[in-house]
């Protein structure tokens, strides 16, 4: 599992769905008894080739440079419990995060090559 540090803001849209506003390192949370909350990550997984079409409208440009020279060019907040194709929505209890490379990624589960990978959000 990986851990960052994350302040998000959510905004409801139109259709009375919330939907991230914006998220950014600004400041560790911290719980009341005081440690530092993260927000941990489950193992990464494929995402099927339809998944993109779903989320054309929500699709952002990647600024982070690591993710930049990763190959990543785009990403969405997958809303807690949402239904996409070829995932079941307890795959995405907490919300994730989906990136689009330009290239394969191979090995990421061992096995699959895939330009789409999902990181749902661990239930912590």
């Amino acid at each position: 599992m990986c851990a960052i540090n994350v302040v998000a803001a959510f905004a409801e849209n139109d259709d009375d769905e919330e939907e991230a506003a914006a998220a950014s390192f600004l400041a560790p949370a911290r719980s009341p008894s005081g440690r530092v909350r993260k927000l941990t990550f489950a193992a990464p997984l494929a995402l099927e080739d339809e998944v993109r079409a779903v989320l054309r409208e929500r699709l952002r440009p990647v600024t982070l440079a690591t993710l930049l020279d990763a190959g990543a060019t785009e990403f969405a907040w997958i809303k807690p419990q949402e239904a996409l194709p070829g995932l079941s929505a307890a795959s995405v209890y907490a919300g994730a995060f989906a990136f689009f490379f330009k290239q394969p990624l191979s090995g990421f589960d061992g096995e699959t090559s895939c330009r789409q990978i999902l990181f749902p959000v661990a239930e912590v």
